[in-house]
């Protein structure tokens, strides 16, 4: 290696780099579309770590207009850009067919990725400029207008409807800040509208101006979804015309959560029952999963959604047992537009009721084992704020059967999510005394899980009452022997279903004091927080319903249910 001293003539290949194996040097001399190719991963300073990507083929959006600027100079003069030759899915390769060699390969998760806005992709639809011609003159014969700056090249004379487009690998889903280098027209308000497959992820403002100086202006927690993306950059704004300089992606999510921390942040949240949980299919049960709901439950005040799943009727009979995969493409679309609002986000196996009645069945055992290889696989590159819950309610199984399973998935899971948080419990329906008699798999990254709808009688049936002295200290002791387990052994806890029915689905006579059902459902979250634990109520659209989903609308207990969180 060493130091590059470029004349103009040879800078559209090495600009703001100043240091260059001499491979890259001579085929930068070349030409310029012999930048950035080979094994080197491209012409580029700062990260340049290689990381695999999952085979997401979706994109999620986050409805982020959140914006701010500042006068200072051309932000591009000051970040490094990021290059790596990431390997992409098979879904990928396509959407990276057009990438310019000189663009980022990997939007990284550790550290800030600029991307030069001269370098957009080079396929005939990933520009549109609504005047003929280069009138810059600079870098490119296309009809995006580049014009040369002190530290490079900027697009110039950006109107309204123009767009570029950059394909770009997305290391680790989740929450970005995305800076936009821009110098604003003198008279004229314009916009950039970053957007995904369609779907627009954020809006960011910039007011006219009557500076030549490129400032900076921000969209803040933006979700963009992991693998290979095609982000496009619009501009709208009548009558204005801007430059943009260059585009910067900083990751702002954790990318690793311990437990603890996990939990304290989840507060109260919510299920999102008999949905993905149905079966044999999503709507079979309630209303199908649209995006407006995590927004809606985000805009409620719920800290983190868990969403059931189950797998049987959507995995194959015979190995290799492979999960559907349009299946895996909506389960993947609907946690992405939760992990989209910035809150946990909990992944399950629910029903298989299949694996529960026939445990000592090695056929059946294979098979959820290569379920789970098949989830992890595909969630591996989410965000860390998605979590996997081994089985819900194991009824039928013993607590060998549980102290068997358990860790056995576990290590599946480890293969490709080392640190992700997963969530375990006992046997049975899960009340808190198969917590405390499961074995506890040796791992640093485990919740502790049990449901309680206690007294059942009145909680699921509706046959009798609830809101005595004695009923609330009956409910406080299963939080202070979830507690006193959470403490003995380091390991946090939540209580991911609780809930009392507005009435017994199975005998609908029965009905439920709204009253009682508040006040139990309240002191629910009050003990939840009380004690540090993460607790989701149970909403499955029908008997136990807190949120109206074809209404958008919410039932009274909303309102009791996250009034305890911080």
């Amino acid at each position: 290696m060493f130091l590059l001293d470029f004349t103009r003539t040879a800078f559209s290949c090495t600009r703001k780099l100043t240091f260059l194996k001499s491979a890259l040097l001579i085929s930068c001399f070349a030409g310029l579309t012999a930048c950035g190719g080979g094994s080197d991963g491209g012409a580029a300073s700062g990260s340049s770590s290689s990381s695999s990507s999952s085979s997401s083929s979706s994109s999620s959006s986050s409805s982020s207009s959140t914006s701010s600027s500042s006068s200072s100079s051309s932000s591009s003069s000051s970040s490094s850009s990021s290059s790596s030759n990431s390997s992409s899915s098979s879904s990928g390769g396509d959407a990276l067919a057009c990438q310019h060699e000189m663009a980022p390969a990997l939007l990284s998760a550790s550290d800030t990725t600029m991307v030069q806005a001269e370098y957009y992709d080079t396929c005939a639809s990933s520009a549109l400029d609504n005047t003929t011609g280069n009138s810059g003159g600079e870098l490119r014969t296309d009809d995006v207008d580049i014009v040369a700056i002190a530290d490079g090249y900027a697009i110039t004379d950006m109107q309204s409807g123009e767009y570029v487009e950059y394909s770009l690998t997305v290391q680790t889903s989740g929450l970005f800040d995305i800076s936009f280098a821009v110098q604003p027209h003198a008279a004229n308000t314009a916009g950039l509208a970053l957007s995904v497959d369609g779907a627009v992820l954020g809006t960011v403002d910039i007011a006219a101006n009557d500076s030549t100086a490129f400032g900076e202006y921000t969209l803040n927690g933006v979700y963009i979804s992991d693998g290979a993306q095609v982000i496009r950059v619009t501009m709208a704004g009548e009558g204005a015309a801007i430059g943009l300089d260059s585009i910067a992606f900083n990751y702002t999510d954790n990318t690793v959560y311990t437990p603890e921390n996990a939990v304290l942040g989840m507060g109260i949240g919510i299920n999102l029952g008999n949905t993905l949980d149905a079966f044999p299919n999503e709507g079979d049960w309630a209303p199908a999963a649209q995006e407006y709901y995590f927004k809606a439950y985000k805009d409620a005040g719920f800290r983190h959604v868990r969403i059931p799943a189950t797998w049987d009727d959507h995995t194959a009979d015979t190995a290799p047992y492979a999960v559907n995969a349009a299946r895996m493409d909506r389960t993947e679309q609907i946690v992405d537009w939760a992990l989209a609002q910035g809150y946990f986000v909990i992944l399950n196996a629910h029903h298989e009721h299949w694996l529960k009645e026939n445990y000592g069945n090695q056929t059946y055992r294979d098979r959820f084992d290569a379920i789970w290889q098949q989830i992890a696989e595909r969630f591996k590159n989410k965000s860390a704020r998605l979590m996997f819950e081994i089985l819900n309610e194991p009824n039928g199984m013993t607590v060998a059967d549980v102290d068997d399973l358990n860790p056995r998935i576990l290590d599946i899971i480890r293969e490709t999510n080392p640190t992700r948080l997963v969530v375990f419990s006992g046997n049975g329906y899960t009340p808190v005394d198969a917590l405390l008699a499961a074995a506890i798999p040796n791992d640093d990254y485990l919740i502790g899980n049990f449901h309680s709808y206690d007294p059942w009688q009145f909680g699921g049936q509706c046959v009798r009452s609830w809101g005595t002295e004695q009923d609330y200290t009956d409910l406080e002791n299963i939080y202070k022997r979830a507690n006193t387990w959470s403490e003995q052994h380091d390991i946090p806890v939540m209580v991911n279903e609780f809930g009392a029915a507005h009435y017994d689905f199975t005998a609908p006579q029965n009905v439920c004091n709204q009253q009682a059902r508040l006040a139990y459902l309240g002191a629910h979250a009050t003990f939840a927080i009380q004690y540090g634990f993460g607790a989701s109520v149970w909403d499955d659209g029908g008997s136990f319903e807190v949120y109206k989903r074809g209404e958008n609308s919410w039932r009274e207990a909303k309102d009791v249910l996250v009034a305890p969180n911080p």
